[in-house]
């Protein structure tokens, strides 16, 4: 089984699908590209693979949430001179995903999902780490969690 089936059904498990909404789990994706640009800010290399890992799961469930697979999504030509760069573009993109999300436009959510996805590989090739390594190691680590469903729709660890 793929570490992105992994992830949709360790969400199903969690209640995620069933009750979380699709804003909500937007937003913790923008929750999670904040960490990924508090790493890079402050050159913490282990924040910094925790967040790729992070982000790639968001990516996952929330593409899931829009009835996409990961081979839906539009790859996006992601190439940067520097992490500050890459960082930048995430974070355009992420929020045109949000805008897209709160708008319903299910083409610009395709869109920039796949952007997100591709710039979140280019950091870790940067990086000169795995992407899929980190997208299986961020599965590892909240495969094991516990929590309940909050109340905007995301999933709170206990």
């Amino acid at each position: 089984m793929t570490t992105e089936k992994r992830i949709i059904e360790w969400a199903s498990e969690r209640g995620i699908l069933e009750h979380g909404t699709k804003s909500g789990q937007t937003l913790k994706l923008l929750s999670e590209v904040g960490e990924l640009a508090d790493g890079i800010l402050t050159k913490n290399s282990v924040l910094i693979l925790d967040a790729i890992g992070d982000v790639g799961v968001c990516v996952v469930i929330v593409a899931h949430m829009h009835g996409l697979e990961i081979e839906d999504l539009q790859r996006y030509p992601a190439r940067a001179t520097c992490l500050d760069e890459s960082m930048l573009h995430i974070t355009l993109h992420a929020g045109l995903l949000a805008d897209g999300v709160a708008k319903g436009e299910q083409q610009v959510i395709q869109a920039q999902l796949g952007a997100v996805w591709s710039w979140i590989n280019a950091i870790a090739v940067h990086l000169e780490w795995s992407f899929s390594a980190a997208l299986h190691g961020a599965w590892e680590i909240i495969s094991k969690r516990r929590g309940v469903m909050g109340p905007n729709g995301t999933w709170v660890k206990a």
